[in-house]
């Protein structure tokens, strides 16, 4: 594997020029063809899911798809984790509510899965990438726990940033909030 090549979970992900091949290799443990299905289904499901969300918010765009591989747009940015600023965050937020109100949850809301990308002298514009794990829903608990893995990574400042952003772009902002309030008092969230 070359530096331009990560090894995750589910699947390996080559960098180039200007695309991101993402393969997603079998798993042994699983019968050959209920896995076959798992990868046809799973890559599938993230295709849809950005095309959804081409228009709604910046992702990369859906260049080619087949069985077990799609080709993504490369999306020139730096990780949000490595620039984190007040500012930033609350670009994210907003770019997530608007993910959100579109009924699509992330699955891996980290600050790495963010990008920060340069489009122009002085000007810059936040991207989301790796929608894996990503699916469609209504529920907000799943959009409580999407935000609640960005609020794990980032600063008091930062969060209250983001909440800035996404209640300008989520209608249910509000009962989002709430839920995720519930959500941090149950055992798991709180060190219980």
């Amino acid at each position: 594997m070359n530096k331009h090549t990560i090894v995750g979970a589910e699947a390996t992900v080559r960098i180039e020029k200007d695309r991101v091949v993402k393969t997603r290799f079998p798993k042994a443990y699983r019968l050959p063809e209920l896995d076959a299905a798992l990868r046809k289904q799973r890559s599938r499901r993230e295709a849809r899911l950005l095309r959804r969300l081409f228009n709604v918010i910046r992702v990369p765009a859906v260049l080619e798809e087949s069985e077990d591989t799609l080709v993504l747009e490369k999306i020139d940015g730096e990780p949000l984790k490595r620039h984190v600023t007040i500012q930033r965050c609350e670009q994210a937020g907003a770019l997530v509510g608007k993910m959100h109100s579109v009924q699509i949850i992330h699955g891996d809301l980290t600050t790495s899965n963010i990008l920060v990308e340069h489009v122009g002298k002085q000007k810059e514009r936040i991207a989301l990438v790796d929608f894996g794990l990503s699916y469609p829903s209504h529920k907000l608990e799943d959009f409580a726990t999407d935000v609640h893995v960005f609020e794990e990574l980032v600063s008091t400042e930062c969060f209250d940033a983001f909440c800035k952003g996404y209640q300008a772009t989520q209608p249910k902002a509000k009962d989002v909030a709430a839920r995720l309030e519930k959500l941090k008092g149950r055992g798991r969230y709180h060190g219980g």
